[in-house]
């Protein structure tokens, strides 16, 4: 339920600012830049991924990923009810918010496989993990059809 929820919110959040985008700047290609600066984090942050998913608890890398995206979806949505949201405002909270996502998937798959006792439990979970992210995917851009 964690996994569906937390990956809910991004999907909702990349479909809502790709939209806000389109609105503030008016151009077409903003949209597909939002989407383009929530992949660059997965990218650039590998190895601090690693080494923070080695040294730190799993649990703790997802709580604080999770809160630390909280943060900046709310910071976006202040700004957006103050009226005062530029492009650049919603790049970089997609930047960030991303960046935070970059550090959660690991660390649950870590998580995860330090919770089998084999290899099919493992597989069985890792299974479960996959339709929860793709069943995610579909509950956040409903609700992001729904709210726009």
């Amino acid at each position: 339920m964690s996994t569906l929820q937390s990956q809910s919110t991004s999907a909702l959040l990349l479909l809502l600012l790709s939209l806000l985008a389109l609105r503030v700047t008016g151009s077409p290609a903003s949209a597909p830049l939002v989407v383009a600066v929530g992949a660059l984090p997965a990218l650039l942050l590998v190895r601090a991924v690693r080494i923070v998913n080695q040294r730190v608890d799993h649990r703790w890398v997802m709580l604080l990923s999770d809160t630390g995206a909280f943060a900046v979806a709310v910071t976006l949505w202040l700004l957006v009810r103050g009226g005062g949201v530029h492009a650049w405002q919603i790049y970089a909270g997609m930047f960030l918010f991303a960046s935070f996502g970059a550090f959660y998937l690991p660390a649950m798959r870590g998580w995860v496989a330090g919770q089998t006792t084999g290899l099919e439990q493992l597989t069985w979970l890792n299974a479960m993990l996959a339709v929860a992210t793709q069943a995610s995917v579909v509950v956040g851009w409903a609700l992001g059809g729904v709210l726009a």
